[in-house]
C-alpha cells in the first residue's frame, strides 16, 4: 500500500480512494521528524500555518532519503505567481476535483496495487 502523508487540512481530500494509506493531516514538524519513515509521496498546500508549502518542501528535500520523494503542491495562488525553480513535482490550482489530484498522484507514483 502506498503511503500518502498530507500536510494540509482540506475537506476535499477526504475520503481518499482505496489502495493508498492516507496519513492525514500531519503537521510540517511531524513530517520532517518522520525522516526514518519516508513516504511514497507528499501532498501539501502553499498557505499553511507556521511555514509555507515552499519552505516545507525545501526543508524536506534537504533531509537524507527524501531527495527522491515526489510532491504535489496545491495552491489558490495563480500559477504564474509561484517562485521559479520550485521543488514540487506537480502543481494543482485550486479549486480542483479529487479526480484531478488522484490523476497527479497516479502519474507520480502509479496506481495502488
Amino acid at each position: 500500500m502506498k503511503e500518502l502523508p498530507v500536510v494540509a487540512c482540506d475537506p476535499l481530500l477526504d475520503p481518499w480512494p482505496a489502495g493508498y494509506e492516507w496519513v492525514s493531516p500531519v503537521t510540517q514538524e511531524e513530517l520532517l521528524e518522520r525522516a526514518d519513515a519516508r513516504p511514497d509521496l507528499v501532498i501539501t498546500d502553499v498557505m499553511m500555518p507556521y511555514v509555507t508549502g515552499y519552505d516545507l518542501l525545501e526543508r524536506m528535500y534537504g533531509l537524507p532519503g527524501y531527495e527522491a520523494v515526489p510532491s504535489v503542491l496545491m495552491s489558490a495562488i495563480d500559477s504564474r505567481n509561484h517562485p521559479s525553480g520550485g521543488k514540487w513535482n506537480a502543481l494543482i490550482q485550486k479549486p480542483f476535483s479529487l479526480d484531478t489530484l488522484v490523476g497527479a498522484v497516479e502519474t507520480l507514483i502509479g496506481k495502488p496495487q
